[in-house]
């Protein structure tokens, strides 16, 4: 889903941060849609290209803190 912000600008609610086990998401699900709230520990607030999946966050990158990158949830059977 895509929440348009103003006619040229928009940002996706779902990122493919979701899916990592360090994401708060609990920020992110209390946030109201217009907020689109995008925390983890290596960023106060996640990069909207790493957020779109237009970088992958699979190293560690020069502006985050920690050693922090994407590790997938476990998925459930």
């Amino acid at each position: 889903m895509i929440y348009m912000i103003d006619k040229e600008f928009s940002v996706s609610i779902y990122g493919s941060c979701i899916l990592c086990a360090h994401f708060d998401k609990d920020s992110w699900l209390k946030s109201p849609p217009e907020t689109v709230v995008r925390k983890c520990p290596a960023f106060e607030v996640i990069p909207l290209d790493i957020w779109e999946g237009q970088v992958q966050h699979m190293s560690i990158l020069p502006d985050q803190k920690g050693e922090y990158v994407f590790t997938e949830l476990p998925r459930k059977s």
